[in-house]
């Protein structure tokens, strides 16, 4: 198990590197699209949506974040107002507290609906999180990384 997570890590890495170090940012924005489409389509599994329907939720989701970032000049320029950022961190902050308060049990006792939006919604913003810090520099978006 140890050794298909070392392989899975440096096949990233052997992406990531390229698309971070590119000067223009469309191929970390594509990059980083892909991989939040799998979040989206694994937090659907856990959500206990059915196959077909946690696929949909990782395509709709890249979808998502190609809306409010478009493919061609204007990717890298992802403009979030700072009122929702603010709500965003305060459904983080609060929807965490509840959830470290409720522990691993506590999962299944909210609606599926709820967890799955909340999920979705936090997974959305994590992309444009990602674009932003992208936009501030390599030194900025290593620093996030690294303190998540």
């Amino acid at each position: 198990m140890l050794r298909e997570r070392v392989i899975t890590a440096l096949v990233l890495l052997a992406l990531l590197i390229p698309a971070v170090m590119a000067r223009s940012p469309l191929p970390f924005a594509l990059l980083t699209i892909i991989l939040i489409a799998a979040a989206g389509w694994e937090w659907g599994r856990l959500c206990g949506l059915p196959r077909a329907a946690a696929i949909a939720s990782g395509v709709v989701l890249g979808l998502a974040c190609v809306a409010i970032a478009p493919l061609g000049s204007g990717v890298g320029h992802v403009a979030i107002p700072a009122e929702v950022w603010a709500g965003v961190t305060a459904l983080w902050v609060v929807g965490g507290a509840l959830a470290l308060r409720a522990g691993p049990e506590g999962f299944g006792k909210v609606s599926r609906a709820l967890r799955f939006v909340v999920g979705w919604i936090l997974v959305f913003a994590a992309w444009a999180a990602l674009m932003a810090s992208w936009e501030r520099g390599l030194a900025y978006l290593a620093t996030v990384c690294a303190l998540v």
